[in-house]
């Protein structure tokens, strides 16, 4: 993901002046540590001004709509208490060539500034800081005491004071040709290291950019120019400055991020600045927060999973031990048959056992009687037994938990990069069945009512369609709400694996082919992906029920068929490619 440059930010906050200055500021909302919305009523209606100080993603720039979420923080809060009400009455950069915003707020238009909201793009060190007319800082989206930088501390109270500059000289139109060349090439150097790092405001895309606008590789050194290379680079240079200067842009999206460069000199069509970086950092942010939550969800699964087996061990050790009950009893029951046969103070006794016809030597406590010893057998039985009536339950309920825990583990496996819909509903379901530590730095939102599910479905070559759960959301919403008495169920045989409805028409008979193809995408949703052949059921989905107490996705059914499926040949005629999932 490209960081926001100075070019790009210089290109929009010139957009902004035109689209939002003046504008009055009515409302206030954050929605994440990162990222702040301004609701500004304009002459044209209502706009909101997204202001982001994120380490990978600190932007600025009008959005179309803002999640409607509920505003937990205290800086958005008293942002709203100081300024709320107010115009805002510019937008500039206060300092050259250096990437800081300024957002100025008065009464009205002409009137004194009495606030300033600063936002610091700077990488990790990103900020959002408000000051009041005496510069005084009033509030920041992160402290930065003496001990984190001696340079520059920000605290509430302290004065504000702007970043330190680069020790750089600013681009300018004016700067002689021979001047700028001699400058670049004082050292041998990648000819792109060298235009980002003798230069202030200008990032290693945009030396990039003009590099290949000029026809050269950012690679090369500074000696190997030839003269006709370096006029190139100059000229590339120069209509950079006067692009920027006449607030020209074009958006060009690379392998590697984006371009603001205009394609060509002749004027084109202008193109909404802020609604192309909304676009960007809203695909790459909902792309990274898709991968983060994923990792957090895989790693709390694991942990579960691998606490559960101990768990499961340890109580197979104790049923094991509770095995031995029988044989205990049936010593007492040898003893209490042959009291008369014990001598008082014996250590062991060896007797005939009725049972397995062979002699049973069984150890004693001399300190008691016989019957003593039988009674304490006989409480060391019952005492095994109890243990086994209370592990049983407690086995089961574990390999219930184990078995849904690896319903989850196998739908995250599964899941495109970029689902954040389906991963939330993957986060909500353990929130609510108590797996929600780790899941608390974001707030949680309940699941909200669907006419729709987001499932993968695809077409049958008969014209029906098969509807795949994505998650055990999905997978309960598909079986119990979505399905009809016309549609099939199908689910892989005693594996973790996804609900599969086959969609037919009142009657509509499906034939071989389409069985199979069903069948074919139960299987590729499962955990036996990877198998050459995969047991399959299929039934009427009012013979598929949920145990009373049982976790979402886990369900009992009756009156089955069986098909043998092939993963592989899964995305056969669905239109999409194997290798998009992974094969």
């Amino acid at each position: 993901m490209q960081p926001i440059d100075y070019t790009t930010l210089a290109l929009v906050v010139g957009e902004l002046n035109n689209l939002v200055v003046p504008a009055r500021l009515e409302q206030v909302l954050q929605t994440d540590r990162f990222t702040l919305h301004l609701g500004l009523k304009t002459v044209e209606g209502r706009k909101w001004l997204t202001c982001s100080w994120h380490p990978q993603a600190a932007r600025l720039h009008l959005s179309k709509s803002v999640p409607r979420l509920p505003d937990t923080f205290t800086f958005s809060q008293q942002i709203w208490h100081q300024v709320g009400g107010l115009a805002l009455v510019s937008v500039r950069l206060p300092q050259p060539w250096e990437r800081v915003v300024v957002l100025e707020f008065a009464p009205r238009p002409q009137a004194p500034i009495l606030w300033s909201l600063y936002l610091e793009i700077m990488g990790k060190h990103s900020n959002a800081i408000l000051v009041n007319q005496t510069n005084t800082i009033v509030t920041a989206a992160h402290q930065v005491n003496s001990q984190q930088s001696r340079r520059r501390p920000v605290l509430t109270g302290e004065t504000y004071t702007l970043p330190p500059p680069q020790l750089l000289p600013c681009p300018q139109p004016t700067e002689p040709y021979s001047t700028w060349q001699n400058r670049l090439a004082v050292t041998e150097e990648p000819i792109g290291k060298a235009l980002s790092s003798r230069y202030r405001g200008i990032g290693k895309y945009m030396a990039q950019a003009l590099c290949e606008r000029a026809g050269i590789n950012p690679q090369t050194h500074t000696p190997q120019l030839a003269q006709g290379e370096w006029e190139k680079l100059w000229h590339a240079w120069q209509f950079w400055l006067t692009s920027l200067a006449n607030h020209k842009y074009s958006w060009q999206e690379t392998e590697v991020g984006y371009v603001v460069l205009p394609e060509a000199e002749k004027e084109g069509k202008q193109i909404s600045l802020s609604q192309q970086l909304e676009q960007y950092y809203g695909r790459h942010l909902q792309l990274e927060n898709s991968k983060q939550l994923a990792q957090r969800l895989n790693q709390i699964v694991s942990n579960q999973q691998q606490k559960l087996q101990e768990k499961i061990k340890e109580f197979h050790i104790k049923l094991e031990q509770s095995a031995q009950a029988d044989r205990i009893k049936n010593q007492a029951d040898l003893l209490m048959a042959n009291l008369h046969l014990i001598t008082p103070g014996t250590a062991k006794i060896t007797l005939h056992d009725f049972n397995t016809d062979r002699e049973l030597t069984i150890p004693l406590d001399p300190a008691l009687t016989p019957s003593q010893n039988a009674q304490k057998l006989y409480k060391s039985y019952q005492k095994q037994k109890r243990a086994r009536d209370i592990v049983l339950p407690l086995l089961q309920k574990a390999q219930q938990e184990l078995a849904y825990l690896s319903n989850i583990h196998t739908a995250l496996a599964y899941l495109e990069e970029n689902d954040l819909e389906s991963l939330r509903e993957i986060q909500q379901e353990l929130i609510e069945n108590g797996y929600g530590k780790g899941l608390d730095l974001e707030f949680y939102r309940p699941p909200k009512t669907k006419t729709e599910i987001n499932c993968h479905r695809y077409p049958t070559p008969q014209g029906n369609e098969v509807w795949v759960g994505r998650n055990n959301f999905q997978n309960d919403t598909l079986t119990f709400k979505v399905a009809t008495d016309y549609d099939l169920w199908f689910h892989a045989l005693e594996i973790a694996g996804s609900h599969v409805l086959l969609r037919l028409k009142p009657g509509v008979e499906p034939d071989r082919e389409e069985l199979q193809f069903a069948a074919n995408l139960a299987a590729f949703y499962s955990q036996a992906r990877y198998s050459e052949q995969v047991a399959v059921i299929y039934t009427q989905p009012r013979f598929v029920f949920k145990p009373k107490g049982a976790k979402p996705g886990m369900v009992v059914y009756k009156n089955e068929k069986l098909i043998w499926a092939r993963p592989s040949l899964a995305m056969a005629g669905t239109g999409f490619e194997p290798a998009t999932f992974g094969l």
